[in-house]
C-alpha cells in the first residue's frame, strides 16, 4: 500500500457461536499514526512507511487469532509541473508579462540571493533586442532539449540549450553573398548602432513549430526587409519569405506624388514585437531617431503562405505617427482585434494631427475586415499636438490587455513618455476629446503637471517604455527617472497602492528605465521582474514582491546592458539580456 491508503479486512471465522473480532495493528488495538488506524469494521488507514501486522481475535476467546502483514510505502513524489513554452512577447497575445506557472522561483527562494543567482551565458554574434523565446522538448539531432531562440542584429537566429549555459544547437544566418548585414540611419539618441538585423522579437507558432522573424539585409545597395517563416528545429525557411513593400494612397511625407505613399525600408525601424493572431501575423514599424520620411505601419499577412493581406499607414496624409512600443508587441484578442500605440508627428505636429485620418500620438484598435486592415477604434489625448511638439510619444509603452473584468470593462492598460498612465475600455476607447480625457476610465500623471505647462519639464519625465504588466488586480508600470509603480483597479480607475525605492535612470543614451514581468505560481509568490541600463552601462536585474513593490527581493549587476530589455522566466530560470550575451539566472541548489 501507499500512504494515505485503506484497505478493508475481514474475518472469516468458522466453529464458534459468535464471529464478532476486534483489531489491532502491530498489538494496539485501533492501531496509531506510526502504524496506520484500523476501525471496529476492519478498515485499515496506512499514515506511514513501513511493515506493519495487522490481527483479528476472536471476542469471544482471546487466543483465536488471524493476522495480515502490510507493506506501506510513502506515495510517489508528484510530477513536475509541465514545461510550458514562450512562444511570443511577454507570454501572450495580451500582452500581460504574467507568467502564473512558476512553481521553482518562490519569493522565499529569491529573497536575498542565497539560493539565487546567476547560472550561466551564451555568447553570440551581435547585438540582442530581442526577447528571447522558449520551446520545450524540441527533438533535433543528438536528442530532445529545452530550446531558447534569440535573434540578433547580425542577422542571426540562435537556438540554444536552455539547460546548458553556452551551448548553440544550431544557428540561422540571413546573410548570403548577395545580401550583406542591413544599414540603418546611425545617427540620434536612439540609434541602434549602424548594423540592423534582427530588431523585433520574433514569435513561434507551437502548432506548426515555425518561427515568424524581420530579417534586414543590403541588398544591391538597397535596403530590405523581409518576413520569414522558418522551422524551429532547423531554422531552415519553410515558406518563401515575404517581401515588405507595401503601398497606401495619401500625400504625406515620402509619397511619389501621384497620391501614393511607399514603404521606405531604409527609414521604417521594425521595433515592436510581431503578433500571431487568428491566422494572420501583424508586422509594425516606427523609425531611427525620427529620421524622415517614416510613417506608422501594421502590416498584415498570412501565417500559412505568407501571403499579402493588406497595410495600414497611421499617417498617410502626414508623416511620423511610428510604433516603436519600446519593443512591445501590438496586443490581440480572440476576435482578431490589433491593439497599438504611436508615436510623434512629422514634421509639424498641428498640422499632422487629423484623427481619425491621421493619428500620431493616440492608440488604435484595427481589425481585417473584408481582406482589409480597418480602424475600428481610436484614442487621442486631449494634448496629443503638445505630446508629439515636445516629443513625448504616447507611442512610447505598448498595451496591456487585462485578462480579468473590472466593472463591467474589458479594460488595457498603457503608459506614455510624458510620464501618464491610462485605463481604457477595450469596447470603447474614447476617440478625441479637447480639453481633457474625461471620456476614457483613468489618466493618472506621474508628473507634478502636463505637457505644455509651465512647471513641466521636458528634461526629466517620468516616463514609461514598454507595456505594463499584470498580476492578481495589480498593474506594474516602471517610470525612467523614477520609481516602480504599483496600481490596483477600483471603480475602473487606478490606484496607486506601492512604490519602489529604486529610482531607474533615465536619459541619454543609456538608462531608459524598466520593462516589467511577473512570475508566480497562481496567485501566490508573485515576483516582478525588471531589468534596467544604467547611465554607465551596467546591466541590472532586479526582483521586487509582487504584492509591495516597495520590498526589493534581489538585485545583481549581470555584465554590459542594454536598452529596452525584459526579463523572461519560465521553468525556475530568468533570461536577460546584455549587448550580445544572453545570461541565466537561477535557483543555485
Amino acid at each position: 500500500m501507499t500512504v494515505p491508503g485503506t484497505q478493508q479486512f475481514t474475518a472469516s471465522v468458522t466453529g464458534a457461536s459468535s464471529t464478532a473480532v476486534s483489531w489491532t495493528v502491530n498489538g494496539v488495538a485501533g492501531g496509531s499514526a506510526a502504524t496506520g488506524t484500523i476501525t471496529a469494521d476492519g478498515l485499515y488507514t496506512a499514515s506511514a512507511a513501513g511493515t506493519f501486522t495487522v490481527t483479528a481475535t476472536l471476542t469471544s476467546e482471546a487466543t483465536v487469532t488471524a493476522s495480515a502483514t502490510v507493506n506501506v510505502a510513502n506515495p510517489p513524489p508528484p510530477p513536475p509541473p509541465p514545461v510550458t513554452g514562450v512562444y511570443t512577447y511577454k507570454y501572450d497575445n495580451g500582452r500581460t508579462g504574467l507568467n502564473s506557472n512558476e512553481s521553482k522561483l518562490t519569493v522565499a527562494a529569491v529573497t536575498n540571493g542565497t539560493n539565487f543567482g546567476k547560472l550561466g551565458s551564451w555568447t553570440v554574434d551581435g547585438s540582442i533586442y530581442t526577447q528571447p523565446l522558449y520551446v520545450p522538448g524540441v527533438a533535433l539531432p543528438g536528442g530532445t532539449f529545452n530550446v531558447l531562440y534569440v535573434g540578433t542584429e547580425n542577422d542571426s537566429v540562435y537556438a540554444l540549450n536552455a539547460d546548458v549555459p553556452g551551448k548553440v544547437l544550431w544557428k540561422r544566418s540571413f546573410l548570403t553573398s548577395t545580401a550583406t548585414i542591413g544599414q540603418g540611419y546611425t545617427g540620434g539618441r536612439t540609434s541602434i548602432g549602424g548594423n540592423v538585423g534582427i530588431t523585433g522579437t520574433p514569435v513561434i507558432d507551437p502548432a506548426t513549430n515555425w518561427m515568424y522573424v524581420v530579417a534586414r539585409t543590403t541588398e544591391g545597395g538597397n535596403q530590405v526587409q523581409r518576413l520569414h517563416a522558418i522551422d524551429i528545429t532547423t531554422g531552415a525557411d519553410v515558406l518563401t519569405a515575404a517581401l515588405i513593400n507595401p503601398v497606401v494612397s495619401g500625400t504625406g511625407l515620402g509619397n511619389d506624388g501621384t497620391g501614393h505613399v511607399p514603404f521606405l525600408p531604409l527609414t521604417q525601424n521594425q521595433r515592436p514585437a510581431l503578433l500571431l493572431s487568428n491566422g494572420n501575423v501583424y508586422v509594425t514599424f516606427a523609425s531611427y531617431s525620427d529620421y524622415d520620411p517614416y510613417h506608422g505601419w501594421v502590416i498584415a499577412f498570412n501565417a500559412a503562405s505568407l501571403d499579402f493581406i493588406d497595410a495600414y499607414n497611421v499617417t498617410p496624409n502626414g508623416g511620423g505617427g511610428g510604433s516603436w512600443m519600446a519593443g512591445a508587441g501590438p496586443a490581440g484578442d480572440s476576435d482578431g482585434n490589433v491593439y497599438f500605440a504611436t508615436g510623434n508627428g512629422r514634421p509639424d505636429a498641428t498640422a499632422l494631427f487629423d484623427p481619425p485620418n491621421d493619428l500620431p500620438n493616440s492608440f488604435l484598435k484595427l481589425n481585417v475586415i473584408g481582406g482589409k486592415l480597418t480602424l475600428v477604434d481610436y484614442f487621442s489625448p486631449y494634448n496629443a499636438q503638445c505630446l508629439s511638439a515636445d516629443d513625448l510619444d504616447l507611442g512610447s509603452s505598448g498595451p496591456t490587455l487585462i485578462p480579468d473584468q473590472f466593472g463591467g470593462h474589458s479594460i488595457l492598460a498603457l503608459g506614455s513618455k510624458e510620464g501618464r498612465a491610462y485605463l481604457l475600455d477595450q469596447n470603447d476607447l474614447g476617440k478625441f476629446q479637447s480639453g481633457s480625457d474625461s471620456q476614457v476610465l483613468s489618466s493618472v500623471l506621474f508628473n507634478p503637471a502636463a505637457c505644455g505647462q509651465a512647471a513641466f519639464n521636458a528634461n526629466a519625465p517620468l516616463r514609461v517604455y514598454g507595456s505594463p504588466a499584470y498580476w492578481n488586480g495589480n498593474i506594474y508600470f516602471g517610470s525612467a527617472f523614477g520609481p516602480l509603480r504599483q496600481y490596483d483597479i477600483t471603480s475602473g480607475k487606478l490606484v496607486q497602492t506601492a512604490l519602489s525605492a529604486h529610482l531607474y535612470p533615465g536619459n541619454g543614451q543609456l538608462g531608459r528605465g524598466p520593462l516589467t514581468s511577473v512570475s508566480s505560481n497562481g496567485t501566490s509568490n508573485g515576483i516582478v521582474w525588471t531589468a534596467e541600463n544604467d547611465l554607465n552601462g551596467n546591466g541590472w536585474l532586479r526582483a521586487f514582491d509582487a504584492t509591495n513593490v516597495a520590498n526589493q527581493l534581489y538585485v545583481t549587476n549581470f555584465g554590459d546592458g542594454s536598452n529596452f530589455i525584459i526579463p523572461m522566466v519560465n521553468n525556475g530560470n530568468v533570461y536577460v539580456s546584455g549587448h550580445a550575451t544572453l545570461y541565466k539566472y537561477g535557483l543555485l541548489k
